[in-house]
């Protein structure tokens, strides 16, 4: 079943597929829309985590390859920030204060208080150590009752090159369409 006391968006799929089939949400944490979650043994997730939608979680393959084990726990500790459309794949854990990117696989554990992304996903770099920069370390959400952290600053892409007809932009627009024959 389901404990703790996490918030749930509408259209979450919780799949215990099994009968001793455990999934347990830690308080403040956020599950959002489309997120799915297989279990065919423990699917754990921490406290003040955030995933965002499209989501999957899975500690099973649903079928089984000669030599191997076809279910594995997946433990995702506290403070975690999983990106829209990542896989969390069986057996892994990610560690406490850790970032997976949008779009990654995780077919691998991951430790605490790093940012990883990619497919597979693999460590990008570090989150600072605490103390390191003068500020509190970054997180996947502030301590309860504080403002959300200040980002660090963006640099916007430079716009793409205008080629072809339906390039839309702020100098071209797309063509009209030819008349219609009478």
């Amino acid at each position: 079943g389901l404990d703790g006391s996490g918030r749930l968006q509408q259209c979450i799929g919780l799949y215990p597929c099994a009968n001793n089939a455990t999934i347990s949400v830690g308080d403040v944490t956020y599950l959002n829309r489309l997120t799915e979650i297989t279990c065919k043994d423990s699917v754990t997730i921490g406290e003040r985590c955030a995933l965002s939608w499209d989501v999957l979680i899975t500690d099973t393959d649903y079928h089984q390859l000669a030599g191997s084990k076809n279910v594995a726990p997946v433990t995702i500790g506290d403070h975690v920030w999983i990106g829209a459309k990542a896989v969390i794949l069986k057996g892994v854990t990610i560690g406490d204060n850790s970032i997976i990117a949008a779009g990654s696989v995780v077919s691998r554990s991951i430790p605490a208080d790093v940012v990883a992304g990619g497919v597979p996903a693999d460590v990008i770099r570090p989150l600072a150590p605490q103390g390191t920069t003068g500020q509190q370390p970054e997180t996947a959400l502030p301590p309860s009752g504080s403002q959300t952290p200040e980002l660090p600053p963006h640099r916007p892409r430079p716009p793409p090159a205008a080629t072809g007809p339906h390039t839309t932009s702020a100098t071209r627009t797309r063509p009209d369409p030819p008349p219609r024959p009478a």
